[in-house]
């Protein structure tokens, strides 16, 4: 809990210990001491009922009336990571986090260790993209709303939803890949700047992988499309430089067009 949210008269869960399955003690708050960001609390149950002690703002939890919604959001979340394990690894939450940003959302975000998380009108919007509807019970059995308004799923399940995304917008993905790609190689022929182009080769597992959810036939129908394009131009610049009467120029474009 932040400092500033800790109030006088009120109770409140504590840990003496911050980590997950520790036992809560319901506390309350006498008076805040802030040059250290200390709380005089008194203990409310027994065994230490009426016992004064100091805590520190960070053994604060969570106010004692959400005790049962945060054990519960709590023992769903230890499910997410156990269920993550099972294909836990740094290539697929890169993929994840791409294939969603690829999406223009940004509040949905892959955090270390297996989980995805997203506000409830994000992830929402982004599943009906996919063609996908909530409850994501479907994608992940663990996958669960907490008492914030906040989705949150394991890797399982968000790499069934990063895959649905990805066929249903492949442009969304293979250009978003590009993009990136460019910036970063760019960004390492600076003066000092080599490192980026070392990040982009760590990244690259990861656009291959979103190049592949995305589908490979997409991506060479778009790269032939492309190249039709481009090929067009070409041709109007042949015509337009014969047109301006520069024959000879529009000789040579047209002899490297074709390859002689």
């Amino acid at each position: 809990m932040e400092f500033k949210a800790i109030e006088a008269g009120k109770e409140y869960a504590v840990r003496t210990k911050v980590a997950v399955g520790e036992p809560l003690l319901r506390v309350a708050a006498i008076e805040k001491v802030l040059r250290n960001h200390q709380v005089k609390v008194r203990h409310v149950d027994e065994p230490h009922a009426g016992m004064e002690e100091f805590f520190p703002q960070r053994n604060f939890i969570v106010p004692w009336r959400e005790v049962k919604a945060f054990l519960r959001d709590e023992q769903r979340m230890t499910a997410v990571y156990n269920r993550s394990a099972e294909i836990y690894d740094r290539v697929t939450e890169d993929t994840l986090q791409l294939i969603f940003e690829s999406s223009g959302e940004t509040d949905i975000n892959v955090h270390s260790g297996g989980r995805v998380t997203g506000g409830k009108p994000a992830m929402e919007r982004f599943a009906a993209r996919a063609g996908l509807t909530p409850p994501f019970d479907g994608l992940d059995g663990t996958a669960f709303l907490d008492r914030h308004g906040e989705y949150h799923m394991s890797l399982v399940g968000g790499e069934k939803l990063a895959r649905a995304f990805a066929a249903a917008e492949p442009n969304s993905v293979t250009l978003d890949i590009e993009a990136e790609e460019e910036k970063l190689l760019a960004q390492g022929y600076g003066p000092g700047d080599r490192f980026w182009h070392d990040y982009l080769r760590k990244k690259r597992p990861a656009f291959a992988l979103a190049r592949q959810w995305a589908g490979t036939e997409h991506e060479l129908a778009r790269l032939n499309k492309e190249i039709v394009r481009l090929q067009n131009l070409l041709g109007m610049a042949v015509s337009d430089l014969r047109t301006a009467g520069s024959v000879r120029e529009a000789n040579r474009l047209e002899r490297m067009i074709v390859g002689k």
